[in-house]
């Protein structure tokens, strides 16, 4: 079917649909180029991506939220743990893969760094919960309830698209 066989609401619907996708595609293309610079940086940090974890590559594994609590209030990945619950008791999780994550992947980063410098074996989330999220994972909030608001730093770091809500 033509642009000009077609009723105006149809074509308003199909300009919102592709324009929805090419705002997709931009902000999956800059969280990509973020997670790049950021495994660059550190090269020595081991990474497991989201599909990893979705597919059970990632065998039994334990979500570790590097993030401060204010952000933490917003919204988390269902079972993750904070970074204090982990460093009180981190034998309570032996055996199992850890893997911290931030918002984007970068503080996270540092913090397997300081993990294995300590004897720990933490692995990065690449693209942290801005990845989770493109990839259209659950969160909850403090309470337990579905959300789909994540705190992001502001404008430039809201790389969440619908049903998502990047709050600052």
């Amino acid at each position: 079917m033509h642009a000009d066989e077609m009723g105006c609401e149809t074509q308003d619907k199909l300009l919102v649909e592709l324009d929805s996708q090419e705002v997709n595609m931009s902000i999956k293309a800059k969280l990509v180029q973020i997670a790049c610079d950021v495994s660059n940086q550190m090269r020595d940090v081991a990474e497991v991506d989201v599909e990893d974890i979705i597919a059970g590559k990632a065998g039994s594994c334990v979500l570790i939220d590097v993030r401060p609590e204010a952000e933490r209030r917003v919204s988390v990945i269902p079972g993750a743990i904070t970074s204090e619950a982990f460093e009180e008791n981190p034998e309570a999780f032996e055996g199992r893969q850890l893997i911290a994550y931030c918002t984007a992947g970068y503080r996270s980063g540092v913090y397997a760094q300081q993990m294995k410098s300590q004897g720990h074996e933490v692995v990065n989330l690449r693209g942290g919960i801005l990845s989770w999220c493109q990839h259209e994972q659950s969160l909850t909030d403090n309470d337990g309830n579905d959300t789909h608001k994540v705190h992001v730093y502001g404008k430039m770091w809201n790389l969440v698209s619908a049903p998502y809500e990047g709050v600052w």
